[in-house]
């Protein structure tokens, strides 16, 4: 397909975080931003939470134009036409073993089937805790997990750890891994410290934007742009053009892709979504209505090394466009704007552009360019 204007746009999020963390208002404030979003580009919601919590929140902000990939890819729901997709479901086996083995164990896990969502071991929770997860339907014994499993198609699991104790906890994690490993079962999992995810062997959230938009590797590469609000998919992120990811997550990023060029901004999401906004040639309507950079450009120092992102700076003052390379280590959005602006803030901007745009504002012009 043709992405030469509509981009793709993807985030990874915890929607029951953001209920927690965000005010209304400010919930508001970020669906408003989707929504636009939504209109230039092709929107794509990513969760690791179920269906149906995740649907519940976005009918709630009337977002309705992009893709809700749920229960860590399971499902991929249309929220134009409000239907789903596709579908994976966990095998029959890894549900029994699962599941007996929680049970056994005194584990709370849950289950999130196409149409609902059971939990097992309610009553261990803490009482507000307890009353957080009180519309999920309560199984209380083996038959009733058993009648679910027969009953329904489970799109995955979350298995909840609950001690206090984070050494203790840490090691009944390991447990439950190992015990994996002993079933030898088909499946992925995620560990999301307190919780595990389990789902699919087959799920890839790359491959549902390659399937859904019929684009090759090289597009999705050249169109996409990446913002990990919750727990970063690293298939996503290697295949993303921009990264943008809070903060919180750098030490696990450094750890997994150290090579990584990734903007990080802190967990505020009045500064986030006001980079949106600042930055809206990014991803509105025409990206190459320019004509306000490209006035204001004089001359470039523009030096790129093949596998590393770049954003520019353009110093307003003397016309000077230069390149600056993403470093994972160092660039928070404060950071970057520190080092760049230092006392001279007024007179510099700072542009993340894509290939044809700046290809598109340099081209008008002879201009005396350094590539390397």
């Amino acid at each position: 397909m043709g992405l030469e204007q509509e981009k793709i746009i993807a985030f990874e999020l915890d929607f029951f975080q953001l209920k927690q963390d965000y005010s209304e208002q400010e919930l508001t404030k970020l669906f408003s931003l989707f929504k636009e979003l939504s209109i230039y580009n092709n929107l794509f919601l990513f969760t690791h939470n179920s269906l149906e919590l995740a649907s519940s929140c976005i009918r709630e902000q009337k977002l309705n134009l992009g893709y809700l990939i749920s229960n860590s890819g399971s499902c991929v729901y249309n929220l134009t036409t409000t239907k789903r997709e596709k579908e994976h479901f966990l095998e029959r086996r890894a549900l029994e073993l699962i599941s007996r083995f929680g049970f056994f164990n005194n584990q709370i896990f849950v289950i999130h089937c196409s149409n609902n969502s059971f939990i097992f071991g309610l009553d261990y929770l803490a009482p507000k805790r307890k009353k957080r997860y009180s519309n999920l339907t309560q199984l209380n014994s083996l038959p009733e997990i058993k009648e679910v499993l027969e009953g329904n198609s489970v799109y995955s699991l979350e298995v909840w750890f609950e001690e206090s104790n984070s050494s203790l906890r840490s090691a009944k994690i390991q447990d439950f891994l190992n015990k994996l490993l002993e079933f030898q079962l088909e499946l992925n999992y995620l560990v999301i410290d307190p919780t595990i995810y389990l789902f699919p062997k087959n799920n890839s959230n790359y491959q549902v934007l390659r399937e859904i938009l019929e684009c090759s590797e090289k597009e999705i590469k050249s169109n996409l742009i990446y913002s990990s609000l919750a727990t970063p998919n690293f298939e996503l992120a290697k295949h993303s053009h921009f990264w943008f990811s809070f903060s919180e997550f750098s030490e696990l990023i450094s750890r997994e892709l150290p090579e990584s060029q990734v903007v990080f901004f802190d967990k505020n999401s009045k500064t986030w979504v006001e980079w949106w906004e600042e930055h809206n040639y990014l991803w509105k309507e025409n990206l190459f209505k320019l004509d306000w950079i490209s006035r204001k450009i004089k001359k470039t120092e523009i030096v790129r090394e093949e596998g590393k992102d770049y954003c520019f700076e353009l110093d307003l003052s003397n016309g000077l466009l230069q390149s600056r390379a993403i470093n994972a280590k160092l660039n928070t959005w404060g950071k970057i704007q520190k080092k760049i602006f230092g006392e001279s803030k007024e007179s510099l901007v700072t542009l993340f552009l894509w290939p044809e745009q700046l290809n598109s504002l340099l081209a008008p012009k002879v201009l005396k360019i350094n590539l390397n």
